[in-house]
């Protein structure tokens, strides 16, 4: 069975509680509660292919431990049923057996109470597209409607921007659900994949609560790999009455999977080695942080001992360094501390004390900076190994460092995830973070 592409069957990430036949959530025999819980709770199958279900049955007795409550495991007949035997059977044992196509509910009932799943027959493959996905979008057009203050289309949404996304997602057959994250609006999103790896999805983000409201208008993403690629349309609202109005917004997109290096939606370009040169630069087209400044991600492996400095060196760009572990926490910044012709070169030494990989990004000080750099890596202690560690983290203690930062120069304060900010009436990208502190 392929986890990425064709699979035979999905389980749903909520949980879904019986409900009583009197509708109550759960069984009630004096003070003490009865609900049953099935495992896997939802599916989709083929025709003639199969899926064994499981109910538990639980009892809840909230006087129990000197009145804190305790919850038992009874042991219960459970009886099963479908509501379209056209489509799906299940036995006394809770083996569902797909005979058509379409969508059954598999019921248990037990203890006076009953518990459902969703079991959906289908005859194509569609592809997975469960959990987070990260990216960042770049506008393409930017069409104003009833807007005193052109800021949606000359400030925010404005061409050569690249603002971050977030989709985290369910999955069941050919539905998908989930959530959105938009700068700081979320919503909810719905929509389908169909089995050549097209994800359509309708919904919005923010509302009343956020003083703007984002709408999709269209999407789709093609799966590509590890990254969802493609674009969407959506129609951005000011509710809070500033004179923003709306805009209608086309865009670029891509999402990354959970198992990319990534940094806020930007991946790994190149993975640093002692000794390399590696030539880059920043511009239109690059992702963005908050502040509006470019940047490219590096990877660099550290072996346990090794002292790594990285130099960032230009003479067109005031240089910029974060190092970032891979769960996106900054764990340094610098500004000056190379030196270099005007003095603006940056430099950071990394102290690995465990095997492990660090985000190395590659930016500049001020917003909208554009021109070439040279970054490179050299151990500082002797004998330090050539070779990579792991692309992993390693466990260890909170209170244990793996990896420490050591710098000199001015430095700006860390990117937030977020491009949209509300302050007071006004929608506004994110404060100014390029002041020097």
């Amino acid at each position: 069975m392929e986890f990425k592409g064709k699979i035979a069957w999905l389980a749903l990430t909520v949980a879904v509680i019986g409900a009583a036949c009197d509708d109550d959530p759960v069984g009630v025999d004096g003070d003490v509660t009865f609900e049953i819980e099935i495992e896997p709770q939802g599916a989709w199958i083929h025709p003639d292919q199969a899926v064994a279900l499981t109910a538990t049955v639980f009892r809840h007795d909230p006087t129990g431990g000197g009145g804190v409550g305790v919850t038992t495991q009874v042991d219960s007949a459970v009886s099963w049923s479908s509501s379209d035997l056209g489509v799906a059977t299940v036995d006394a044992d809770g083996l569902v057996r797909a005979v058509g196509l379409g969508e059954a509910t598999i019921t248990a009932r037990a203890a006076g109470v009953s518990a459902d799943v969703l079991i959906a027959v289908t005859a194509a493959d569609f592809p997975d597209v469960r959990g987070n996905w990260t990216g960042q979008y770049r506008p393409t057009s930017c069409t104003l409607s009833g807007a005193t203050d052109p800021f949606f289309c000359t400030d925010l949404f404005a061409d050569g921007a690249s603002l971050i996304i977030e989709l985290d997602l369910d999955q069941l057959g050919e539905r998908v659900s989930g959530t959105l994250l938009q700068g700081t609006l979320s919503g909810f999103v719905e929509g389908t994949m169909n089995a050549q790896g097209v994800l359509s999805l309708t919904g919005d983000a923010g509302g009343e609560a956020f003083g703007t409201r984002t709408t999709i208008v269209d999407w789709g993403t093609a799966l590509v790999g590890d990254s969802l690629l493609g674009g969407w349309q959506f129609l951005v609202e000011d509710l809070s009455g500033s004179g923003f109005g709306s805009a209608d917004v086309s865009a670029e997109l891509r999402l990354l999977g959970e198992g990319v290096l990534q940094f806020f939606g930007c991946p790994v370009e190149v993975e640093l080695s002692l000794g390399m040169e590696s030539a880059g630069a920043l511009g239109s087209g690059d992702c963005q942080l908050d502040d509006a400044s470019y940047f490219d991600v590096y990877g660099l492996d550290g072996a346990a001992g090794d002292s790594i400095e990285v130099v960032m060196r230009s003479s067109q760009i005031d240089a910029f360094l974060l190092v970032s572990d891979l769960d996106e926490i900054v764990l340094g910044t610098d500004n000056d501390s190379g030196g270099g012709v005007n003095g603006t070169d940056a430099a950071i030494t990394v102290v690995f004390d465990v095997p492990a990989t660090v985000l190395i990004i590659a930016n500049s000080l001020a917003e909208l900076e554009i021109g070439d750099y040279s970054l490179t890596a050299t151990g500082l202690n002797p004998g330090a190994p050539s070779g990579s560690a792991p692309l992993v983290q390693v466990p260890r203690p909170e209170d244990v460092p793996a990896v420490r930062v050591m710098t000199a120069g001015v430095v700006k304060a860390p990117p937030r995830p977020g491009n949209l900010s509300a302050t007071g009436a006004r929608i506004r990208r994110a404060p100014d973070r390029s002041i020097k502190r």
